[in-house]
């Protein structure tokens, strides 16, 4: 699940700036056993983990 906000500032006709902040949720995925048998290692498994990822951005652009 992700959602995004944006927002644009028009400084002038030919200037902005951007703004966007970013949510990601990676819990609900299966893992799976990181080696070929899972004996060796039980605990070691590949997928996500539930994580959650945040970012913020920030773009300037200029037409000329």
């Amino acid at each position: 699940k992700t959602w995004v906000i944006a927002a644009n500032w028009w400084m002038t006709d030919y200037m902005r700036i951007i703004f966007q902040y970013a949510e990601t949720d990676l819990s609900g995925y299966p893992t799976v056993a990181a080696l070929a048998d899972p004996s060796l290692a039980p605990h070691q498994t590949n997928g996500f983990d539930g994580a959650t990822i945040r970012g913020f951005g920030m773009r300037a652009q200029v037409d000329w």
